[in-house]
């Protein structure tokens, strides 16, 4: 009913938006401008009814749009890729070539799933050297439309186990300075990479244009923009940028420290609130690469403090955090968990050597 409102992770119309997938036929096809490869949206209940005439339905459609984008007629095979909504890392894409592989792949994602399952047909982006990608973070401190973000840059890795095609990549966890990117993916050239970054926060800027058109307004308190970087077919040419996916607050951060993030957060619960009297939005700290990845500070200790700055909560929890945060603090508190577990143990050997009735 009204008066209700949703805003963990996002507002739920924009969550089901990122998490869904939902975006993406309508951007590629109404909004060239974002760089979404060409994407239909797959019935699944005309699948279901007529496997093979629902597969060539899909592939004449975009077959068609491409055409239209081109002016030209696409080569005799088609190229792409099937995904499903509401699924993560890369865990449900798979490639084809043909119709006939394109009715196999159909068959293998969509057989027992039900009808309302969110599923599209995208085509293919061909020579893909690596992802880069925003993390963002809303910059409440500076207004409500500022996003603060800082730009990563991820190694491809093989497709999963299953893919016969051997060209065909997906994103790492594992992440890459402009240098490496340089050294490893385009002979040295970082040219090449500065034009990338370029177009990447290009589309970034774009995009948070597209979220307030749509009346989204500016999403908070964090989301990532990913990108694939396609090779250029000489030293000349610049790379092609695609936008292959928008995703929610809670998405891998990529090797950054959280604290960005976690003060995001407190900034915006406070913000939807209505900013009680005396607690303004904090400024964000800066970006650092976790500890995780061999630099920078990301212990437990460290978040709290960070998050503590961040949003100036009551001073009774400043001083219970201070506490919990210090050396005493910490041997109390693990003084605590030994008294409990050793209490439990008590109990269970108490009643283990009780005589059944």
């Amino acid at each position: 009913g009204e008066g209700v409102r949703s805003c963990w992770p996002h507002p739920s119309g924009l969550y089901r938006q990122l998490a869904g997938k939902l975006w993406t036929a309508i951007a590629s096809q109404d909004h060239p401008e974002l760089r979404v490869p060409l994407t239909v949206m797959v019935d699944v209940r005309t699948w279901r009814s007529n496997p093979s005439g629902a597969a060539e339905a899909v592939t004449e459609e975009l077959r068609a749009l491409q055409t239209a984008r081109t002016g030209t007629s696409p080569g005799s095979e088609l190229r792409g890729v099937v995904k499903l909504g509401f699924s993560w890392m890369g865990e449900d894409v798979r490639p084809f070539t043909g119709l006939q592989e394109l009715e196999k792949v159909l068959q293998q994602m969509l057989d027992g799933c039900s009808d309302d399952v969110v599923c599209m047909v995208q085509e293919r982006v061909e020579a893909v050297a690596c992802e880069f990608r925003l993390i963002c973070c809303r910059d409440l401190a500076r207004g409500e439309e500022i996003v603060t973000w800082e730009l990563v840059r991820m190694r491809q890795k093989p497709a999963k186990q299953g893919c016969l095609d051997s060209s065909f990549s997906l994103a790492s966890h594992d992440t890459m300075t402009a240098a490496e990117t340089a050294a490893m993916l385009f002979g040295g050239n970082r040219a090449v990479v500065e034009a990338a970054e370029a177009e990447v926060k290009r589309l970034g800027n774009l995009w948070l244009q597209w979220f307030r058109d749509q009346g989204f307004g500016t999403p908070g308190p964090a989301f990532r923009l990913d990108f694939l970087v396609a090779r250029p077919t000489s030293p000349q040419e610049a790379p092609e940028v695609w936008t292959v996916e928008l995703c929610e607050c809670g998405g891998s951060l990529c090797g950054l420290g959280h604290h960005p993030r976690t003060a995001a957060c407190l900034n915006e619960c406070l913000h939807v609130l209505g900013r009680p009297a005396g607690r303004p939005p904090r400024s964000l700290p800066p970006f650092h690469p976790s500890a995780e990845h061999g630099r920078g500070a990301g212990t437990g200790t460290a978040v709290v403090k960070a998050a503590v700055a961040a949003s100036q909560p009551s001073s009774f929890v400043s001083r219970l955090l201070a506490v919990l945060c210090s050396p005493s603090g910490r041997l109390t508190l693990l003084a605590v968990v030994l008294a409990v577990l050793s209490d439990f143990l008590r109990r269970r050997d108490a009643a283990a050597a009780r005589p059944s009735c």
